[in-house]
């Protein structure tokens, strides 16, 4: 592994460019996992494909700070300063060392609720990976939510993300909704709580860490990627039926919409 020689002055001050910045290959997908279905509330089917470490960092170049800027270090002025200039060089590392990656997802089940699946294909330069997994009971609301964090916990560095989905829900809520429910404490502009409210919470989350730039694309239109998550989504679901019983689905469908309807209920007491 090449490493580029670091700016002594670079360590002056707390939380500087991280090390791995400066790694001439670093993986940006994480590799430890190929889905992330356990994250939901009822028992999960493990995705598909094989771990592979993809999306290599180009090779680093070293960068001199501006005098204006390092004087600030060096001479030791006001806190002020030396705070502007952290945030100065933090947006500087996101826009000159952040990876380019362009994610697909899809989610859906088969009655809603009922078993589900969902699907994100990842892509940096010539290198893809494909994520899937499956729930037996579950919403295609929560599918298509689930295919989201899924995709954006995968990555093992703040990238910038070009990302497509199909679900308008998924799309208007991280760009319109979101911010308006945290400052309501998650309640919607009628005072009723947010529903899937824990996915919410997790794609929040997963989101902060990178720049996203959200696109919605028509499902079922003829694009390439968009297609194959859904075609991989389904096998989760053709998965999902194999190995439980008719009987077991429709417990577990029974559980699920029970669990949905004790939440509601709780919440309307407050």
């Amino acid at each position: 592994m090449r490493v580029t020689t670091r700016p002594a002055d670079l360590d002056a001050f707390e939380g500087g460019i991280p090390v791995h910045a400066w790694a001439a290959t670093t993986p940006c997908f994480d590799t430890s996992r190929t889905n992330n279905s356990a994250r939901t509330a009822v028992p999960s089917v493990a995705g598909t494909g094989p771990p592979q470490n993809i999306c290599h960092s180009q090779p680093a170049t070293a960068r001199v700070r501006p005098p204006s800027q390092t004087s600030f270090y060096r001479n030791g002025s006001s806190g002020t300063t030396v705070g502007a200039s952290r945030a100065y060089w933090r947006t500087r590392q996101r826009d000159e060392w952040m990876k380019k990656v362009i994610i697909h997802s899809d989610g859906g089940c088969h009655g809603n609720p009922g078993p589900g699946g969902w699907a994100a294909i990842l892509e940096y330069g010539q290198h893809k990976r494909e994520l899937s997994g499956g729930v037996p009971a579950t919403t295609n609301n929560r599918m298509e939510l689930q295919a989201a964090v899924g995709a954006l916990s995968a990555l093992k560095e703040p990238c910038e993300v070009e990302f497509f989905t199909d679900s308008e829900y998924v799309k208007d809520g991280i760009s319109s909704w979101l911010l308006n429910w945290k400052r309501n404490g998650w309640r919607t502009k009628s005072k009723k709580p947010v529903k899937n409210e824990d996915l919410w919470r997790e794609l929040d989350a997963s989101v902060s860490r990178h720049k996203v730039e959200w696109r919605w694309l028509k499902g079922h239109a003829g694009h390439t990627a968009n297609e194959r998550c859904d075609q991989l989504a389904n096998q989760e679901i053709a998965k999902i039926k194999k190995n439980f019983t008719p009987e077991q689905l429709k417990s577990l469908l029974v559980q699920f919409s029970a669990k949905d309807q004790i939440d509601q209920s709780a919440d309307e007491l407050f």
